[in-house]
């Protein structure tokens, strides 16, 4: 596999912050990979994410199902190529080529 330019890994117990350190994390995207895609791709890519995030998130909550006492634990590790993407959550792998 191609060695990723750019990593972005988020790490919280809140599906309710899962957007925001997410977004936070977009802001931090190197120029290299900015330069290489168009607007257009950058849009596309966050909703790629964010579909895949929010679809899975059911199957994860239910995967994780922790004791009532404590929250579940959600980590997500994107990793940002030229042309490709891919998405780790909680175990779940999917790779992104355009």
């Amino acid at each position: 596999m191609r060695k990723p330019i750019h990593t972005i890994q988020v790490e919280t117990d809140s599906e309710l912050e899962i957007e925001k350190l997410l977004r936070d994390a977009y802001l931090n995207i190197p120029s290299e990979i900015e330069q290489q895609n168009t607007e257009e791709d950058l849009f596309a890519i966050r909703l790629y994410i964010m579909e895949y995030v929010v679809g899975l998130l059911p199957e994860v909550r239910s995967e994780s199902a922790p004791p009532r006492w404590k929250s579940p634990r959600y980590e997500i590790k994107i990793e940002l190529g030229i042309k490709y993407f891919s998405i780790c959550f909680n175990g779940h792998r999917k790779i992104f080529n355009w």
